[in-house]
């Protein structure tokens, strides 16, 4: 993750895996999986701290790839332990941005898509 300013000036970079916290989650009703409402990002580097929410206000669109598959591939699927399945979704985005001088907080409404392979997500992304 980078952020930059407006003239394209590099604010901070976290190439580590940042700390992913689920508030909320709903199961979704296509593929019967729980995903993430609320979902709260944080990144770092140094003294500079970014934290990112997504509050999803309603699910757009839903897919769900195993689905229709023949009872062996989705047999096959599970022993892998995926479960391909897609959510589109109307949301809020909150972004609070602080490097120990200056504070920055901007929101707004965006649409986003959620790619969940497996058969759970929380558990592989949850580490805060």
């Amino acid at each position: 993750m980078f952020l930059q300013d407006n003239t394209g000036k590099l604010l901070m970079e976290d190439l580590h895996a940042p700390k992913c916290r689920f508030i909320q989650e709903y199961q979704e009703k296509l593929s019967g999986k729980i995903y993430p409402k609320v979902i709260e990002y944080e990144f770092s580097q140094g003294d500079k701290q970014l934290k990112y929410t997504l509050s999803q206000q309603n699910e757009l669109e839903a897919r769900d790839a195993a689905a229709g598959v023949p009872k062996l591939i989705s047999l096959f699927l599970k022993l892998k332990g995926l479960h391909p399945s897609t959510t589109r979704n109307f949301a809020l985005g909150q972004m609070e941005y602080q490097d120990g001088q200056t504070a920055i907080s901007r929101k707004g409404e965006m649409i986003y898509e959620f790619i969940y392979l497996g058969l759970t997500v929380k558990d592989k992304m949850e580490n805060a």
